[in-house]
């Protein structure tokens, strides 16, 4: 059962990793790039890091699967909205981004907020929003190859497990 299950993970990462190679260069590092490997990688570091924490965090089910996205820290505006953004919405949040070594690469500022059109962000956003409600709040902890995979990106590292701390604040449909 684990072994289909990281097998229809592969399958989102494949996507992924079909939507990277229409923007690879000529001897780019992905040419090496294993992002089954990877996935393991980062699943040790996220364990880990659960662990050394002690977080109380959920996996994300996802398309009937476990995910590799993990969520905590899970704040409910209203229990009794059971709405939630899909692929096609238009989100806006309030966020911190940060890696495993607690170094923060962006986030929005104090009081203020920014939209996106969810199916334009990295992966494990169109993962982990979708459980959400508005007001909502949780931390998402985020494998390399649902975010930016072997790119480096501003002052994120190739292969970097994100998390991040998001308030939804609304969404459209």
């Amino acid at each position: 059962m684990k072994k289909l299950g990281l097998i229809k993970r592969l399958l989102g990462v494949f996507l992924l990793a079909i939507t990277a190679v229409s923007c690879i260069k000529e001897n780019d590092v992905t040419e090496t790039y294993d992002a089954l490997k990877q996935l393991e990688i980062d699943e040790a570091l996220i364990a880990d890091y659960i662990a050394d924490n002690g977080i109380d965090a959920t996996e994300i089910i996802y398309n009937g699967t476990a995910s590799g996205v993990y969520y905590y820290n899970h704040e409910i505006a209203d229990e009794s909205d059971t709405e939630k953004p899909n692929s096609t919405s238009e989100v806006t949040v309030a966020y911190k981004g940060y890696l495993l070594d607690g170094t923060v690469f962006d986030s929005t500022d104090e009081g203020e907020s920014i939209s996106f059109i969810l199916s334009g962000l990295i992966v494990g956003w169109q993962i982990g929003i979708p459980v959400m409600s508005k007001g909502d709040k949780l931390t998402l902890i985020i494998p390399s190859p649902y975010g930016y995979g072997p790119y480096a990106a501003g002052a994120i590292p190739a292969n970097s497990v994100l998390i991040f701390d998001i308030e939804l604040i609304d969404f459209t449909n």
